[in-house]
């Protein structure tokens, strides 16, 4: 298994439509690889077999996103490798004794993945929840 700092347009592509997820346009793709922080791949026998983005300010927050490990290559190690090589960066890139907060939203039945690697979930008293929404896109 080996882990590259880099993610490509086809990689993105093609690990997405090797999990099952809808195709994407080739330029958001583009957009979204240049305007994460930082983007990581894992390659196994050759073949791409995972990848992730993490997004944010460099400073206070960082979110990891697109954690993506091919079915056939799941339960190996791939996506707890990404994800620590991902927090060890992070960590590597902060002043010392600085403090950033790293964040993620998890698909569902995953929580047990992430808690083992050092994830929470936020305490509705303390943090607040976690929220979201969608905003439709009207460019033409």
């Amino acid at each position: 298994m080996l882990i590259f700092d880099e993610l490509t347009v086809s990689q993105f592509a093609g690990l997405r439509e090797g999990c099952g997820l809808s195709p994407v346009d080739g330029g958001l793709v583009v957009r979204a690889l240049v305007s994460s922080l930082f983007t990581l791949s894992c390659e196994v026998d050759g073949r791409t077999a995972g990848m992730l983005r993490v997004v944010g300010d460099g400073a206070f927050v960082a979110v990891i996103c697109d954690v993506i490990v091919l079915p056939e290559y799941r339960r190996r190690g791939i996506g707890t490798a990404m994800v620590n090589a991902a927090l060890e960066r992070i960590g590597r890139e902060m002043p010392g004794g600085m403090r950033i907060s790293v964040m993620l939203t998890c698909a569902a039945e995953r929580e047990g993945f992430y808690k083992k690697i050092g994830f929470f979930t936020l305490d509705r008293d303390v943090q607040g929840v976690a929220m979201q929404t969608f905003v439709k896109g009207s460019a033409v």
